[in-house]
């Protein structure tokens, strides 16, 4: 079943690959003194910026799944010098909460970092046009140390869950 999952959501990230980029002027869905808030209107994006021993400003595709009440944003990427993943977890997800508690976790050659991240949480229309999915969106804001370095954590994303992962 899990492979399925993967299957549409993939197909999903591919058919809103061509995404407009938002202009910034949506508050409501990025925090304040981010530089690139995400806009209403984008879907499997986020914007993160890393400062302390991890040092980065980026934007990126973002792939959101909930399982086993296991809310996760995925943001992958390669970067700089090589890889560096970065995930953030929230466990007995809720939909109806909208102040979630969960963990960031970073992964580069070094080894990894860990810590806690707070996350607002809202659930929107898609885009015309996409059926069977919600939008759901939030900041996210923490701290992380460890092998991979030390960071404090600021950012906004969007991503699509299927009705069924977003408890509707």
């Amino acid at each position: 079943m899990r492979g399925r999952f993967v299957i549409v959501v993939a197909l999903v990230i591919l058919a809103v690959t061509g995404c407009k980029s938002g202009d910034g002027d949506d508050e409501a869905n990025g925090p304040e003194g981010t530089s690139d808030p995400i806009s209403s209107d984008e879907v499997n994006r986020y914007q993160l910026t890393l400062s302390g021993d991890v040092d980065l400003d980026h934007t990126g595709g973002l792939l959101c799944s909930v399982d086993d009440g296991v809310l996760s944003l995925d943001f992958g990427i390669d970067a700089y010098d090589g890889p560096i993943n970065y995930t953030a977890t929230v466990p007995n997800f809720d939909p109806a909460n909208s102040a979630l508690e969960g963990t960031f976790a970073l992964n580069d050659a070094s080894g990894t970092s860990e810590g806690p991240v707070e996350m607002t949480f809202s659930i929107g229309d898609p885009p015309e046009g996409y059926e069977g999915v919600v939008r759901a969106a939030g900041v996210i804001t923490g701290s992380t140390a460890g092998d991979a370095g030390s960071a404090n954590i600021n950012g906004s994303y969007a991503c699509f869950l299927m009705h069924s992962e977003a408890g509707l």
